[in-house]
């Protein structure tokens, strides 16, 4: 018997507890789990399986016997509120009582590609043969399908290139219009191995 038939043979109310902690998993770390090894994979969808179970015995007490809705929304919210804040704020605590500095990120480029609440400005990457090209305002291009720009994992981006400065040019030169309204919105990858070094630049908090 294979192990997709053990699991099939699970009691239905089993199964929906750990494919909701799997789902749970997968949106608390889409992006953050290059490091994490199958044990990780295991126990932390674990973790929002015991959300879930909770969720599911709630549910089964109401008049309706909402349990299997209750176990996915718990253990989504679970996982959503872990990524937004959870994990900054543990991270935080750990940090404050002199435990540990550490967030798992293997690179610094995971840290910030993967940080949903850094809202960047500009973006300008710096290719190896000297090359600068920059989109000067984000937010102009905030509502594109796939969003202002892309931070690949491997390291590559793609953005809409406003201007570009070569390395022997005194100032930036204005690129023609990445955003012509007969042909839409022109936006350039520019592959990891052509890239020197990438420049985010974050509003101000106040």
């Amino acid at each position: 018997m294979t192990d997709a038939q053990i699991l099939l043979n699970l009691p239905l109310e089993t199964l929906v507890v750990l494919v909701c902690g799997y789902l749970g998993y997968r949106i608390a770390y889409t992006g953050k789990d290059a490091s994490h090894s199958a044990v990780d994979v295991v126990f932390m969808s674990l973790a929002f399986s015991l959300v879930a179970k909770g969720g599911l015995v709630l549910g089964n007490l109401t008049a309706a016997g909402l349990g299997f809705p209750a176990a996915v929304m718990c253990a989504l919210l679970a996982a959503s509120l872990w990524r937004s804040s959870g994990e900054r704020l543990t991270r935080q605590a750990l940090r404050w009582a002199n435990i540990s500095n550490s967030d798992r990120t293997q690179t610094a480029w995971e840290r910030i590609s993967t940080d949903a609440s850094l809202r960047p400005s500009q973006l300008i990457v710096r290719r190896r043969d000297g090359r600068l090209l920059m989109c000067e305002r984000l937010a102009d291009f905030e509502k594109e399908p796939l969003g202002p720009c892309i931070y690949g994992s491997d390291g590559s981006v793609a953005l809409f290139v406003t201007h570009e400065r070569g390395p022997e040019d005194a100032d930036w030169v204005e690129t023609p219009d990445p955003a012509d309204d007969r042909w839409g919105r022109l936006i350039a990858c520019i592959p990891a191995a052509e890239i020197a070094a990438i420049y985010l630049r974050h509003p101000t908090l106040t």
